[in-house]
C-alpha cells in the first residue's frame, strides 16, 4: 500500500503533551522469577510452526499447544534477550488479560523461551486489514463491507477507553480481519497504556466519573484518529494525505472518485474521526451513536 505523507498519527504526535506526574502506564504484574521457576520452557508446551513476520519489537510465530493440539500465536522478543522488548511483552499480557471483548485479541500466558519471556496469544484466522484491502478488487472495500468492520473496530476502541486503556498504535497492520470480512480483532498492544488518575485529583463524590488528564485525552484521540485512518484505507486503499497546516478534514487530500460514491453518513464518521484538533474530536463511544454505525443503515 502506498502511504502519502507522514505516519497516520504524526499530526497528533507533534501536539502530544509531556507526561504528567502521577499519570502512568499499567505496572508490570508478572513475576518473572516465578514464571521461570514454575513454568516449563516454551518447547515443552508449544511447537513453533510458521514464522509470520515482525510486529514492533517482536517476531510472530504460529505454534501448536501440546496439551490440546490447538493453534496459537507466539510473540518472541526481538532481538533475543532484549530486556526492553521483554518488558513490553509483560505489559501487553497485563493489559490484555484485563480485557474480554470479541473485537480484541486474547492473551493466554507468558512462557520461558531460553533467555526470553514469550507471549502466547490467540491465533486469529485471516489477515491484516492492510492485506485485506490490497488484495481486494481495485484495492478498496465497498462501503457495505467497510461499515460493519468499522463498527466492530470502534466498539473495541470504546471498550478499551471505558477501561482507561489506550492502544496508541491503531493502524491497518494492527487490525486482523477474517477471510470473509465478517470478523475483526484489534491486535498488537505493545504500545498500549492504562491511565491512572492520582488520588488527589479524583472527584470527592463516588457518583462522579473519574477525571481525565490531558495525556489520556490525547491518547484516546489518537486511537480514534487511527480507527478513522483504517476506515479511510478501507474505502480508498490509501492513508489520508496529512498536511501539517490542515485545520480540518476538508483540507485533507481526498480522492474524488471514491468519495462521490460514499454515503454522507459515512463521510460524517470520517470527518469527525479524522478531525485534526484533539480537543474537538468525539469519543469512540459518541461516534458509535451516529447513523452510519447502525449496521442496518446500508444492509
Amino acid at each position: 500500500m502506498v502511504a502519502s505523507g507522514p505516519p497516520a498519527s504524526a499530526l497528533l504526535l507533534r501536539r502530544r503533551p509531556k507526561l504528567l506526574s502521577g499519570l502512568s502506564c499499567v505496572p508490570a504484574l508478572v513475576n518473572t522469577a516465578e514464571i521461570r521457576g514454575s513454568n516449563p520452557p516454551l518447547d515443552q508446551k508449544y511447537s513453533l510452526k510458521t514464522f509470520l513476520g515482525v510486529s514492533g519489537f517482536s517476531t510472530l510465530h504460529t505454534a501448536v499447544r501440546h496439551s490440546d493440539g490447538n493453534y496459537v500465536c507466539v510473540k518472541r522478543p526481538l532481538p533475543p534477550g532484549n530486556t526492553f522488548s521483554g518488558r513490553l511483552v509483560e505489559t501487553e499480557l497485563n493489559i490484555l488479560r484485563s480485557i474480554d471483548h470479541p473485537n480484541i485479541v486474547k492473551a493466554f500466558e507468558i512462557v520461558v523461551d531460553g533467555t526470553n519471556m514469550s507471549l502466547v496469544i490467540e491465533q486469529i484466522p485471516g489477515c491484516s486489514l492492510h492485506q485485506a484491502v490490497i488484495t481486494a478488487p481495485m484495492c478498496q472495500l465497498d462501503e457495505i463491507v467497510a461499515q460493519p468492520l468499522c463498527f466492530k473496530l470502534f466498539q473495541g476502541v470504546a471498550h478499551l477507553h471505558s477501561k482507561r486503556i489506550c492502544h496508541q498504535d491503531i493502524n491497518p497492520d494492527n487490525v486482523r480481519v477474517s477471510d470473509d470480512h465478517e470478523d475483526l480483532k484489534l491486535t498488537d498492544f505493545e504500545a498500549a497504556s492504562r491511565f491512572d488518575v492520582p488520588k488527589n485529583l479524583l472527584q470527592q463524590s463516588l457518583c462522579d466519573a473519574p477525571q481525565k488528564l490531558p495525556e489520556q485525552t490525547w491518547a484516546e484521540a489518537s486511537d480514534v484518529w487511527g480507527a478513522g485512518v483504517c476506515l479511510h484505507v478501507m474505502l480508498s486503499g490509501k492513508k489520508p494525505c496529512i498536511n501539517s497546516k490542515a485545520a480540518s478534514f476538508s483540507e485533507l487530500n481526498l480522492p474524488e472518485n471514491v468519495w462521490c460514491s460514499v454515503s454522507s453518513s459515512c463521510i460524517e464518521i470520517l470527518e469527525l474521526s479524522l478531525e485534526t484538533e484533539c480537543n474537538q474530536k468525539p469519543a469512540a463511544s459518541e461516534l458509535l451513536q451516529l447513523q452510519w454505525m447502525d449496521v442496518n443503515t446500508i444492509r
